[in-house]
């Protein structure tokens, strides 16, 4: 004899009462089912709470890590220096972007308080977005006391030549006694001679560029026009004059914001030219910013993203001493936020300055 099942049968009569009881039940064509069972939510708000708790902990800490100056410290080997040079020392400050770490930049002077350094040397992007200098002209107070202070200017800032005059924070910068860098400097310790040049006086045509500027002045018929070609070639004096001086046994220092690429490294000679249309220097450190060591960092993977390098292009290439061939090149991680990058603050990465010191060796 076969046996169906009733079709109108309960088949949810096997489940044990003291698992129904906890289930409301609802009626469907005739059979008393169940819902099921609701899920226990929490454990994974906990989590979720835990690591909002987590997060906000750690950018609390990070902007309070924002407020204050880390000063590093760079040994910067270079081979055949003149021994009267080694332990020169060089504050190494970029991308400042009008930032202010307290009243006068009191949070930049105690960092330096007890610093010894020799020179100053500033590369560009110091103005902020809103292009107010007095965050600039306060750190030259706080850093160069009693130390010479030279300055180039980065893409950021307002360009130097400002219509029929120099540009009205560069004319600042030099009440304050900071040097504009447009050509050679040259800086003499203990019989030794160490040169601080601009990036683009580098391989700059000395007779082209006269005569270029010097057609520009014949020409010239606004203040503005007959102002640069003027300072152009009394420019051009001045870096003519500084390469006649030079010697091989000199040591040589560039100022750049961006680092030099590859390519421009690889297209320089390693000997001095004296009396050449261009100039081909044997360069011994480049200085240089830019980048901010990639602004936004995480712990143990570096920069997050990096213009030109992409995704995590890992550490020590956008800050810190770096090698591009045979040219060692010192990159500062910057002061402040560089205006349009995302996330527009410094994540996990201090605003910093750097003791560059020169040491004899490989």
């Amino acid at each position: 004899m076969n046996r169906r099942t009733d079709r109108r049968r309960n088949p949810y009569g096997h489940i044990p009462q003291r698992y129904a009881v906890r289930h409301k039940p609802f009626d469907e064509e005739g059979y008393v089912m169940f819902t099921k069972p609701r899920r226990n939510w929490r454990a994974p708000l906990a989590v979720a709470l835990a690591l909002i708790a987590l997060l906000a902990g750690a950018l609390g800490v990070n902007a309070v890590l924002n407020r204050m100056v880390r000063l590093q410290a760079a040994d910067v080997p270079l081979p055949g220096l003149n021994k009267a040079l080694d332990g020169y020392t060089i504050l190494h400050v970029s991308d400042l972007y009008g930032a202010r770490f307290g009243q006068a930049q009191q949070g930049i002077a105690q960092a330096v308080e007890d610093a010894r350094y020799n020179i100053v040397c500033i590369t560009g992007d110091m103005l902020g977005p809103d292009g107010d200098p007095a965050p600039f002209y306060e750190l030259i107070q706080a850093v160069g006391q009693h130390t010479p202070v030279l300055f180039i200017a980065g893409e950021n800032d307002p360009a130097p030549l400002d219509g029929a005059s120099m540009a009205l924070y560069v004319q600042g910068a030099q009440e304050r006694g900071a040097i504009y860098l447009d050509a050679p400097y040259l800086v003499e310790s203990g019989g030794a001679r160490l040169w601080f040049t601009p990036e683009d006086a580098l391989s700059l045509n000395l007779d082209a560029a006269r005569a270029t500027y010097a057609q520009q002045l014949e020409g010239a018929q606004d203040a503005a026009t007959r102002f640069a070609a003027t300072y152009q070639l009394e420019r051009i004096e001045r870096i003519e004059a500084a390469r006649a001086l030079m010697q091989e046994e000199d040591a040589c220092i560039v100022l750049s914001h961006r680092p030099l690429s590859d390519s421009f490294v690889r297209a320089m000679t390693t000997t001095r030219t004296q009396g050449a249309t261009s100039f081909l220097a044997a360069i011994d450190l480049v200085l240089a910013g830019h980048y901010n060591g990639g602004q936004a960092r995480l712990p143990l993977l570096g920069p997050v993203y990096v213009s030109g390098y992409g995704l995590f292009p890992g550490q020590g290439v956008v800050e810190g001493l770096i090698t591009s061939g045979t040219l060692r090149q010192h990159v500062s991680a910057g002061l402040g936020v560089r205006p349009g990058v995302q996330p527009p603050l410094r994540l996990f990465n201090p605003p910093s300055m750097t003791l560059v010191r020169l040491t004899d060796g490989l």
